[in-house]
């Protein structure tokens, strides 16, 4: 566990309450990246585990960069899973024709539920919930945009085409994979902030690179609208107090919606608001617009009901076409990837075995095994920052076993 995973900061009443209540929100938010980032590379081998079993994916699928500009002028609608989404679903069910519906998530059993087929949807979660909520949707047929980090299972719950996405949430064996494939654009979503830590950045990010003109929020309250965490569609209802938790991403702060009342939000969705409005300014050619109708907002994204932003949106096109087309002509490179993931299977073993003579699990010299393992490919690929993870590895410490065991498990996962 990150050792401030359950970091709090408390103060006597005083007249700089304001200040205060400033000073630990932004105390959480730097705990949180902390936190996030020790988390993904201690326990690297779990994201490392679905990129071994998704990276052979990528050869089925087509390549989203490629895509670039190839909806210019359209609008886009980007769907989360927050409770005002049910609000949208009428209007959405109209704009088929109108424009490109990305579903996020959860949102996408939601929007499925509810009769509409959304002609993207993203998932980069890597946690199994949701490829649970994802076997209970109906969009089978919907192009999923996707990271390597994404639980395996996901694939087994959609037919596809699957969209394979070089993005801002690429890790770094998944940017080898990309540099072995001779994938060399530029990051999807580069621009976003360290805080953008959601699906949603994703979907918002893919929207600008395919050229969209304007880009509608909905379903992105980022609170407790109405004490619920969900759109009714997902079929899951979880209020604050069942959600509520001790660790810092999930801590509930009082904020107030856009009318001006108190409602509970956490610490994660101020952030992802705060990090969209940022993404928001740097994209001024793009119209980007808040049609949700509770929620925190976004400080710099004006708010306007879908209805009303749905009225400049006359021009029908033939989109799914389009899309299919654009998807047709947009294949992965030819690699063989089982090659070069054994190749990186083979390097690991290297450094294993260097690693055992670290350990003084087997004779030899440790000098030359610390520079020839520092030499291997698996040490670039997934080890490149282990002196960071574990600060205090030396060749007169007891570390190396903690680093022996942790090389071991990502050979498991292999």
């Amino acid at each position: 566990m990150h050792p401030v995973s359950s970091l709090d900061l408390i103060a006597l009443p005083s007249r700089k309450t304001s200040y205060f209540l400033s000073l630990r929100l932004q105390l959480l938010r730097k705990t949180i990246l902390s936190q996030a980032i020790l988390q993904d590379r201690s326990h690297g081998y779990q994201l490392f585990f679905n990129f071994v079993r998704n990276a052979p994916q990528s050869q089925r699928s087509f390549y989203f960069n490629a895509l670039r500009g190839s909806f210019a002028s359209i609008p886009a609608i980007i769907c989360g899973a927050g409770p005002s989404l049910s609000s949208a679903f009428k209007i959405l069910s109209s704009l088929e024709n109108r424009a490109l519906i990305f579903a996020c998530g959860s949102a996408i059993a939601a929007c499925s539920r509810a009769g509409i087929t959304p002609h993207f949807c993203v998932a980069v979660d890597p946690n199994e919930e949701e490829f649970f909520r994802l076997k209970n949707s109906f969009a089978f047929e919907v192009p999923l945009l996707y990271s390597t980090r994404v639980h395996p299972h996901v694939f087994s719950a959609l037919n596809g085409p699957f969209g394979y996405v070089r993005s801002q949430f690429s890790d770094i064996s998944q940017l080898w994979l990309e540099e072995e494939l001779g994938l060399s654009d530029p990051l999807i979503g580069h621009q976003l902030s360290s805080e953008s830590i959601s699906v949603t950045s994703m979907a918002i990010a893919a929207a600008e690179w395919l050229g969209c003109s304007s880009i509608l929020l909905a379903g992105l309250d980022m609170a407790y609208t109405g004490n619920q965490r969900y759109c009714s569609a997902v079929g899951v209802s979880q209020t604050s107090k069942e959600k509520h938790s001790e660790t810092t991403p999930d801590r509930l702060l009082i904020k107030k919606d856009r009318q001006g009342k108190k409602v509970n939000s956490a610490v994660r969705w101020i952030m992802e608001s705060s990090s969209l409005s940022h993404y928001a300014k740097l994209h001024p050619h793009v119209q980007f617009i808040n049609t949700t109708d509770g929620g925190i907002g976004f400080q710099s994204i004006p708010y306007q009901p879908l209805s009303e932003a749905a009225q400049s949106f006359t021009q029908e096109y033939d989109l799914r076409g389009r899309l299919h087309a654009a998807i047709s002509s947009s294949p992965m490179p030819s690699l063989s990837i089982p090659e070069k993931l054994s190749s990186l299977r083979s390097s690991l073993l290297n450094v294993i075995d260097h690693l055992r003579i670290l350990s003084n699990l087997k004779p030899g010299s440790p000098i030359l095994a610390e520079i020839e393992m520092k030499e291997e490919l698996a040490f670039s690929v997934l080890f490149y920052d282990i002196f960071r993870i574990l600060p205090h590895i030396s060749r007169q410490t007891s570390q190396w076993p903690v680093f022996l065991e942790l090389a071991q498990k990502y050979l498991d996962v292999m």
